[in-house]
């Protein structure tokens, strides 16, 4: 007797966005068959943004969307990670890129697409007009497909943004894509997570970014220490065009965070900068808190994952004081103790211009620190978002403050991370809740980024990543 395999039901998560988009989370579609059911869908109906992931389509599924790519004219933003496609898979999606001219954001991270499916996508997009992000995060493209990017970015094409991630890329290849980089008047933002560029790449950043004039946003991620860092900084005094700086997990330490704050202090075009997982202390973080005195143009400061303690969590506090631009501060899983905490909550009495912050995950708080902020935050009208840390349930009186702090502040949300109690906030629950992740969370994963994600607050939290 022949032994059928249990099907699951295909779901289709669908969201209204703003006006008359329309997206789709496609869940449990698994295979070609079930791939060529959601291209006949699509070729129907008016879907602007598409996460199709986990699939594990075949070239026949693959051919099925690409023709849907063909017929459909609305969709804008489309998410195919994790698909499995390889090359021959990624050669038939590129196929379709040549003519289309609604799409402008693509995510095939984790396909497994090596050298020729790099060449086969940047082929396609020396005709489109109109893709502006591409994201090809966790593929093994090795130096060769590095190579036919930079070859492709030499010729300034409309592309916007480009996303790469552990693609293997060796230290030819990250300084190929560099060096292409500086003669590139066009692309605007760029994401390069690599294991390790080396000094030859840290070099290469620090040159382009004296050189190049049109990229707004740059994310990098490497081991290059406080050297390599400093020679970033440097070339950065000369820069008037960054506007994001990301250098998460460069190893960086108090050396190259001091190197950070002197460029703080007269730089005035960047306004969102992370220097997460990078070592920091608190001799790192009180020059950091005194460039913040002098800074008029920073808006969001991430120092998540460092070693900060009470000392740079007060220098932090009293930065706050006279700070008027600053408007989202992350300090989650450093090591600020209750002490810390209550500086930084008196000094959120004073400030107008905060509307986020996040304290999560500080290993040496307790408590105290949940019913230190919750009075701050009653003080402070400008604050929307606080992350906190969940000790292991709240007590009524607290979740009564909660409530009551809610019922004040419709406008406020409350995320935590490790949250322990299913609960039903009446200030919260009359509506969903959309959170924007793209804006202000500098950690983003293949499909969350640009999305609108609810968040239900009669059911448990998610984690506060930020």
């Amino acid at each position: 007797m022949e032994h059928k395999e249990k099907k699951e039901k295909i779901v289709i998560r669908q969201t209204k966005g703003p006006g008359t988009e329309k997206s789709w989370n496609v869940q449990n579609c698994k295979g070609d068959a079930n791939c060529k059911q959601i291209a006949a869908l699509l070729k129907k109906e008016k879907v602007t943004v598409l996460q199709l992931t986990g699939t594990k389509m075949g070239n026949v599924g693959a051919q099925a969307i690409a023709e849907s790519f063909k017929e459909n004219t609305t969709l804008k933003k489309v998410y195919l990670c994790h698909n499995d496609m390889g090359d021959a898979g990624t050669k038939i999606i590129a196929k379709s890129l040549e003519h289309n001219t609604t799409m402008t954001f693509l995510n095939l991270a984790s396909n497994g697409i090596g050298e020729e499916g790099v060449k086969a996508i940047f082929e396609s997009l020396k005709g489109n007009k109109t893709l502006r992000t591409i994201d090809l995060g966790f593929n093994p493209i090795g130096e060769g497909g590095a190579k036919i990017i930079a070859e492709f970015l030499q010729e300034n094409p409309a592309l916007k943004s480009i996303k790469l991630m552990d693609n293997e890329l060796g230290i030819p290849g990250v300084v190929a894509i560099l060096e292409a980089l500086k003669e590139n008047k066009t692309l605007s933002e760029i994401q390069l997570y690599e294991d390790e560029v080396g000094e030859a790449g840290a070099k290469a950043i620090a040159e382009l970014l004296t050189t190049n004039k049109a990229i707004k946003v740059l994310r990098s991620s490497s081991n290059i220490g406080p050297k390599g860092v400093k020679a970033i900084a440097r070339s950065l005094h000369r820069n008037e065009t960054l506007e994001l700086l990301s250098l998460e997990g460069m190893s960086m330490r108090d050396e190259g965070a001091e190197a950070m704050a002197e460029l703080l202090k007269k730089n005035t075009s960047i306004t969102v900068i992370d220097l997460s997982s990078n070592g920091i202390r608190d001799s790192g973080a009180k020059a950091i808190a005194e460039a913040l005195k002098d800074n008029k143009t920073l808006k969001v400061l991430g120092l998540t994952s460092n070693w900060i303690g009470n000392e740079g969590a007060a220098a932090i506090g009293e930065s706050l004081k006279v700070n008027e631009t600053l408007e989202t501060l992350m300090l989650g899983r450093n090591s600020i103790e209750d002490g810390g905490v209550q500086l930084i909550a008196t000094a959120l009495e004073h400030n107008k211009t905060l509307t986020e912050i996040n304290i999560c995950s500080n290993r040496d708080m307790t408590e105290a620190s949940l019913t230190t902020m919750l009075e701050s935050v009653k003080k402070n009208k400008a604050i929307q978002v606080v992350g906190l840390n969940c000790y292991q349930g709240f007590k009524n009186e607290q979740m009564q403050e909660i409530d009551s702090i809610g019922k004040q502040n419709k406008e406020l949300k409350f995320l935590f991370e490790n949250f322990c109690n299913k609960v039903n906030i009446e200030a919260f629950n009359e509506e969903p809740q959309f959170l924007e992740t793209d804006c202000t969370s500098l950690k983003t994963d293949c499909v969350g980024n640009e999305l609108y994600e609810p968040l239900l607050f009669e059911q448990e939290l998610p984690k506060f990543f930020r």
